[in-house]
């Protein structure tokens, strides 16, 4: 997929287990991929599973602003 062509990106205050937080959902332009993202600041982007949870893998799937 070519996420910078993505067909929709928005941001919303989702309710997960009862927490309200901030979400990048993101959906490809064939609308066959949406990827969600939790906003964990205004640098951090953490990738979310379908459960809208973190992973709980030693991997990193946080996308970092960089200047």
């Amino acid at each position: 997929f070519d996420c910078i062509h993505c067909r929709k990106a928005t941001t919303k205050p989702q309710s997960v287990k009862g927490a309200f937080l901030r979400m990048l959902t993101l959906i490809t332009n064939d609308q066959k991929q949406t990827f969600n993202f939790l906003v964990e600041n205004d640098q951090t982007l953490t990738l979310l599973n379908d459960k809208l949870e973190k992973s709980q893998s030693n991997l990193n799937y946080q996308l970092k602003k960089v200047n």
